[in-house]
């Protein structure tokens, strides 16, 4: 199993993390720089929007209160069939929340504080998805 400082060179990613608070943005934005990772950062849907029009994202990790979050319809990826993976991450309960992902469209969901090990999983599965995984099977 590959060593966490070494998760992003087998999981390769580009990742924005956009959240209206500061310090919950802060936090993500560390655990994902214990993993290698050097995701921008974005705090308002105007933000989001200027970033991902600069930039490919592979996975947009958004807090689904940030005000104006239905903007993601807008980004799409290099062509009209692609577009970054939107995992919604939330604090709210697990029955709304969940509802609240779906209705703005987002492809996955993590409550808030962050399972560690959940998101690990969620990030293979976009490396995999976004065809950008290192590790090859023999």
């Amino acid at each position: 199993m590959e060593t966490l400082d070494a998760f992003a060179l087998a999981y390769p990613l580009e990742i924005l993390v956009a959240d209206q608070d500061n310090t919950d943005r802060i936090a993500v934005i560390e655990l994902l720089n214990q993993l290698g990772y050097r995701p921008d950062e974005a705090s308002t849907d105007t933000d989001i929007l200027q970033k991902a029009g600069k930039k490919n994202y592979d996975v947009i990790l958004i807090n689904v209160r940030i005000p104006n979050a239905e903007c993601v319809f807008r980004i799409e990826g290099t062509n009209a069939t692609e577009r970054p993976i939107f995992i919604g991450v939330s604090a709210a309960g697990p029955y709304s929340f969940k509802a609240t992902t779906l209705k703005a469209r987002m492809d996955s969901c993590i409550e808030s504080p962050l399972d560690r090990q959940e998101l690990l999983l969620q990030l293979k599965a976009c490396s995999v998805l976004a065809g950008r995984c290192a590790i090859k099977s023999h």
